[in-house]
């Protein structure tokens, strides 16, 4: 299945992005990606329709951060951040690429693995092929993980896929030494996919060992779900628990993977209900 590619970048760095596309001609020569950038759009088209359309649909999308990228009202504030809410709902998987020297850390993407390796800025290599060859062995990395996981889900578990690929791609997973302590208090959203709907939630969990327990609760009106819940948490940090509502009845199933910055993230389905999504919480 060939993964949609988008790319994001500022215009001064349009040359940067035809050398990347070219380093990416073997993976679309396998059928493994379609990339797409604004290039693409034919004389006609409503630019910022189509722009929009291929970003909210792409499965991996590329930032090209650059000073350009940074001071770009559009590229920041509209695409990247587009970019960065679709990676929290586990709806895409967002790869930024630092192109040049700028302070990109605290940005909103600054928890996302980066390209290349040890976040070494594109044109600073000595060798930029060999730079360009680490950004596109990353990218394939990426695409063979992500097409494993879609080749061993069904179609509702499309979601799933693209929430465990996340802690995959990142090269300093958790050490199966011991089980990752999660207890606390954590923020966050849900996202379902059915109603294409956020809302705000928050955890609070108790832990011992492989065991885990506490109570969820949905601040956003309308939504159900609220209650107390238990469940498991495996050495690599795989979280499975079962939400119950007054009734005493499972109400939310849901399934995590603890992530390096110790947050958490995964998928929910709601016995009884059509309901199917995703959801993202952080310590506080």
């Amino acid at each position: 299945m060939a993964i949609k590619v988008f790319c994001c970048y500022a215009r001064e760095d349009q040359a940067l992005l035809s050398k990347l596309r070219t380093q990416l001609i073997p993976l679309q020569r396998e059928g493994l990606i379609e990339i797409w950038y604004d290039g693409e759009i034919s004389a006609g088209t409503h630019w910022e329709t189509e722009l929009h359309e291929q970003l909210n649909t792409a499965q991996v999308i590329l930032l090209l951060i650059s000073p350009r990228f940074i001071a770009s009202d559009y590229c920041y504030g509209i695409e990247m951040k587009t970019a960065v809410e679709r990676d929290e709902r586990g709806e895409a998987l967002v790869i930024p690429i630092i192109l040049s020297p700028v302070h990109w850390q605290e940005a909103p993407f600054g928890k996302l693995q980066v390209l290349p390796k040890d976040a070494k800025p594109l044109t600073t290599w000595r060798n930029r092929d060999e730079a360009l060859f680490n950004v596109a062995d990353g990218i394939r990395k990426s695409i063979k993980k992500l097409n494993a996981s879609f080749s061993v889900s069904s179609a509702k578990d499309d979601l799933s896929a693209i929430s465990k690929l996340k802690t995959l791609t990142l090269d300093h997973a958790l050490e199966p030494a011991s089980y990752p302590q999660i207890a606390g208090n954590y923020i966050g959203t849900a996202y379902n996919k059915i109603a294409n709907a956020n809302a705000d939630i928050t955890f609070t969990v108790k832990q011992v060992q492989e065991n885990v327990s506490g109570y969820l609760k949905i601040l956003t009106p309308g939504w159900i779900g609220s209650g107390p819940f238990e469940g498991t948490i495996d050495m690599l940090g795989n979280l499975k628990f079962k939400v119950k509502d007054e009734s005493g009845k499972s109400a939310i199933l849901g399934e995590g993977l603890v992530y390096p910055d110790q947050s958490i993230g995964g998928v929910y389905t709601m016995p009884g209900y059509l309901d199917l999504g995703t959801w993202h919480i952080k310590r506080v």
